[in-house]
């Protein structure tokens, strides 16, 4: 019987440990993820086409594609194009590929959400979280009319290497977290249950001899008879 209580405690600690691991690695993931989505929108729309920018697209689009092509190369670092990144330029008509920074053509980008604002006039900022890509979609309008899109896409490989990492570390922890719930548990199911044996072999021995024996319980040894 104090054997089966002793397990069930050390059940209760590792399941205790697993449940709360789980959910800090689960929490931290969607933090992680909302926040660069959060950011990665940010950063587009107030920093990187600022209506300066903009601007100067619009004006260069209007003398000649080229022309507006070299202006956006011009602004790749402030748009963060890297490995993970990459920008391009899509028809404002049916948003196919015209024009990447890399000079890699995509296969198919789909048409998202925010390249159909794009394609009605308006920013494409949305962050969509179950993604596995992020994405933002700037009109660029010629003579009252939407001539081109600048589109930018990031694979989110960044972000996934980070939780890898976050959730390496919190895997370590959990089992640290198991090798002392264990202990724990151990331990303060001996000091349970030490009192416990010592009051059944007490009762034992007095049921053998046909005594009235007292039964010492706790620390201050104070015997307790029964009635």
């Amino acid at each position: 019987m104090f054997k089966s209580i002793q397990w069930r405690i050390l059940t209760l600690f590792i399941l205790l440990t697993v449940s709360v691991m789980t959910f800090v690695g689960v929490f931290s993931s969607w933090g992680i993820s909302k926040y660069y989505n959060r950011q990665f929108a940010e950063d587009m729309t107030k920093n990187t086409f600022t209506d300066t920018m903009v601007s100067q697209l619009e004006q260069a689009a209007a003398s000649s594609f080229d022309d507006m092509t070299k202006v956006l190369s011009a602004f790749s670092v402030r748009m963060g194009i890297d490995s993970y990144r990459e920008a391009y330029v899509l028809s404002g008509d049916d948003a196919s590929c015209l024009y990447s920074i890399s000079g890699k053509m995509p296969e198919n980008l789909g048409i998202t959400e925010n390249i159909i604002a794009a394609l009605s006039g308006k920013t494409g900022s949305n962050a969509d979280e179950t993604a596995d890509y992020m994405d933002f979609a700037m009109p660029v309008k010629t003579n009252g009319r939407v001539s081109y899109i600048i589109y930018v896409r990031d694979s989110k490989v960044e972000m996934y290497e980070v939780m890898k990492s976050i959730l390496k570390n919190i895997f370590l922890a959990l089992l640290i977290g198991l090798v002392i719930s264990v202990f724990l548990g151990f331990v303060l199911s001996k000091t349970l249950i030490r009192p416990l044996v010592r009051l059944e072999n007490s009762a034992t021995q007095g049921q053998l001899h046909g005594q009235d024996q007292g039964f010492r319980i706790g620390r201050d040894r104070k015997p307790y008879r029964g009635v």
